[in-house]
């Protein structure tokens, strides 16, 4: 008798555990889908702010200050370059001012030059906006000939790919804004201009030492470009800041 009563005991604890387990699986299997969803929902709404934020960043980038001065044709592209309409190379003329000669290492064969480069180059995609050619208040009455745009826009215009041919080491003197600027002019040529402080190798000789005397030959090359695309000028004139 009490090895019944002991057997039916057990199936009874056997049927309890059996029930709190079915009942734990259910619960973790809803608190799951609960879970899922949750994660679900939240990838939902991050990939909806993301997309938002996207598309906001995007009418952001359009309206760029200089653009209410400057406006670009549709099919303008910073990744090509613009092509003359007859056929011709691409003329970019340069102005290069040496400010100092800074250092000369005859050791180990270098220069260090501070110069100044500007550019030159016609971009029929660029132009002045309408509004921009009104008439200066002087005597003269003259008209805007052009605009001077903050260095920091020039990542949105097309510049020529130059390098220093032999440079080894590059430096930018900048205190708090870059020493650079870019000028859109009326008939949409621009001009980008730049402080550039470089070492170059020089090959020397020193068989008339200590008369001797050494020449320096720097060049300035595209790198991305052939000569049958641009070619490069040279730009007479004085070194003021008025070109």
């Amino acid at each position: 008798m009490q090895l019944k009563m002991a057997r039916r005991k057990m199936r009874m604890s056997n049927k309890i555990i059996c029930h709190c387990m079915l009942f734990l699986f259910q619960l973790h299997c809803i608190t799951s889908r609960h879970n899922s969803h949750r994660k679900s929902s939240l990838v939902r709404r991050e990939t909806g702010e993301s997309i938002k934020i996207n598309k906001g960043s995007g009418r952001q980038h359009l309206d760029r200050p200089f653009e209410k001065l400057i406006q670009f044709t549709p099919d303008y592209n910073i990744h090509e370059y613009p092509a003359p309409r007859s056929g011709s190379p691409l003329d970019v003329d340069f102005q290069i001012n040496l400010r100092n000669l800074l250092e000369v290492n005859e050791v180990s064969q270098i220069c260090t030059l501070e110069t100044t480069i500007r550019m030159f180059w016609k971009d029929y995609r660029v132009a002045m906006r309408p509004n921009v050619f009104k008439e200066v208040d002087d005597p003269s009455n003259n008209i805007t000939e052009y605009l001077t745009l903050n260095p920091k826009s020039a990542e949105h215009f097309w510049i020529p790919d130059i390098f220093v041919d032999q440079a080894k080491a590059l430096r930018i003197p900048t205190y708090f804004v870059r020493p650079a600027s870019i000028r859109v002019y009326t008939n949409s040529k621009i001009r980008y201009a730049t402080r550039v402080n470089f070492d170059v190798a020089c090959k020397m000789e020193f068989h008339q030492y200590p008369v001797d005397m050494q020449t320096c030959e720097i060049k300035l090359e595209s790198f991305g470009y052939t000569s049958k695309q641009m070619r490069f000028r040279w730009l007479s004139g004085n070194d003021r800041n008025d070109y």
